[in-house]
């Protein structure tokens, strides 16, 4: 990742999609990244750094499972720039209009589009708070305590994202004597206002159903197993005693909530830590042949293919790669 100014914007590209949790983390956010869509990943990603409002704006080519925890304090609200397919959010297809708003300590769900492009605009709940309260005479709580989508007025929306590529533009042009204070202190405060707009004209917080509560947390018990056991076995019977529900419910869980099947999903986790096992292997013993077996895959053929559908390229590339770097430090 490159480093930043001390006010400005990082720019950063990747072919590994889990190098976006770091990328995330970086600024606070506890962030989990799976590739659920075939094929060679290509993502970037551009960040502003440098002062307590924080906005982003990312791209991933294939279609990918998020899970994120904001950073403390601050209150998030994601635009998705799609105009078609806009992908999943906590279960429910987003629409037309809709970004969604996660409420502080609140882990959401979100699976993406492919060639998904979204922007986040982070601020400190304190400073949304008192702007929320000086324009509208309200308390925010009341607006900000259920994680939802939300739907925007068109023009609203039009406006956020010109807004916000506005302020990563500024700071990742800067001038020969820094960044413009002034002009960047006023997108600053128009965001705000935007954020406050964006509140004030939904329609009211939307209490998740029981059962779309019940979907998440089926899929969150599943997943935590499934990622801490991926060299067990991981039949559906485990997991269903793992959630307490029966095949069927925990199959609608993952349809609705990831729009995958949780046999899917445990091939995807294994297929992702088998590709992290061949990128830091440290021995030139290492083979693929002793990773398939580790991670229960049982024809070499059929993993081998499986691979170069999910990641672009062959595990035995991704393995002569590997070596070729150890032995350059070496």
């Amino acid at each position: 990742m490159a480093h930043a100014k001390q006010m400005g914007t990082v720019h950063a590209e990747t072919s590994e999609c889990e190098q976006l949790a770091q990328w995330s983390g970086a600024v606070g956010w506890k962030t989990d990244y799976k590739q659920l869509g075939g094929g060679a990943f290509d993502s970037w990603f551009n960040l502003n750094v440098s002062r307590p409002l924080r906005v982003t704006d990312q791209y991933s080519n294939r279609e990918t499972a998020i899970t994120g925890v904001p950073p403390e304090g601050y209150l998030p609200l994601l635009c998705i720039l799609n105009s078609g397919h806009r992908g999943f959010f906590q279960g429910r297809k987003l629409e037309a209009h809709q970004a969604f708003l996660i409420c502080p300590e609140s882990e959401a769900f979100y699976r993406t589009p492919e060639e998904m492009r979204m922007q986040s605009l982070n601020v400190p709940l304190l400073q949304l708070g008192a702007a929320f309260e000086t324009l509208t005479q309200q308390d925010i709580s009341s607006f900000t305590s259920v994680t939802r989508a939300i739907t925007m007025a068109p023009d609203t929306e039009s406006s956020l994202v010109k807004t916000i590529h506005q302020a990563l533009h500024l700071t990742s042009a800067g001038t020969t004597s820094g960044i413009p204070m002034l002009s960047y202190l006023e997108i600053e405060e128009t965001l705000i206002e935007l954020f406050v707009n964006v509140l004030i004209g939904d329609s009211g917080p939307k209490v998740e159903s029981p059962n779309q509560r019940n979907q998440i947390k089926h899929v969150r018990v599943a997943r935590d197993y499934i990622e801490s056991h991926l060299e067990q076995p991981l039949g559906i019977t485990t997991l269903c005693k793992i959630a307490g529900v029966s095949p069927r419910t925990l199959a609608y869980a993952f349809r609705n909530v990831l729009d995958t099947t949780p046999k899917k999903f445990v091939q995807a986790c294994r297929l992702r830590a088998v590709r992290r096992a061949l990128q830091n292997q440290t021995s030139e013993q290492t083979t693929v042949a002793d990773l398939i077996t580790q991670f229960g895959f049982n024809h070499a053929g059929n993993f081998s293919a499986d691979y170069q559908t999910h990641f672009g390229e062959y595990p035995s590339a991704t393995l002569f790669h590997a070596k070729n770097r150890l032995n350059r430090k070496t």
